[in-house]
């Protein structure tokens, strides 16, 4: 059994508390993702990547979206596209999840960087942000995290991910 699943009772009770009225869609959907999302993280050391090795490929993508959504709000763009590894797997994740605005969104922050790929150095940084208007990092970082202009949130995608693929999530 994976260790990640939760009891099937408690998956059921989390995506009726989402479904009910009492609370928006925003919280409540973003609560089942997180409550999710930390479930599995509570194993991560928080340096490697190496844990998503053994997960399936949508408790990855959760985790992995949730860490960069989490990272964009708590922090800036900028300084989360530089930092490691975490964009790459973000990719990989907005694919899994089938949130094809927000992975094209972020192919497209990777393509201003030189040689189109997430910045390892600090110049690479710096030459795009020169580059890009004033502006930019905020205005495409504060899409992720509140889904302006988006066709959805992303909230909306991973609730939807999560009810479609139970069985990635809870026991049977």
């Amino acid at each position: 059994m994976n260790k990640y699943l939760i009891p099937k009772r408690e998956f059921a009770a989390l995506l009726e508390t989402a479904s009910a009225n009492n609370a928006s869609a925003e919280d409540s959907h973003t609560k089942v993702w997180f409550t999710l999302a930390d479930r599995i993280l509570r194993d991560w050391n928080g340096v490697s990547y190496s844990f998503l090795n053994v997960l399936t490929s949508g408790q990855s993508a959760l985790v992995c979206s949730a860490q960069f959504y989490r990272d964009v709000k708590g922090q800036d763009l900028i300084t989360v596209v530089g930092s490691g590894e975490l964009p790459s797997h973000a990719l990989r994740a907005f694919e899994v999840l089938q949130a094809q605005e927000y992975l094209q969104l972020l192919r497209q922050v990777e393509g201003v960087f030189p040689g189109k790929k997430f910045p390892k150095y600090a110049e690479d940084i710096m030459s795009a942000v020169r580059k890009q208007p004033r502006d930019y990092f905020d205005e495409v970082g504060a899409k992720f995290v509140t889904g302006k202009g988006m066709k959805r949130p992303l909230h909306e995608y991973i609730f939807a991910y999560v009810t479609v693929h139970p069985e990635g999530f809870c026991s049977a």
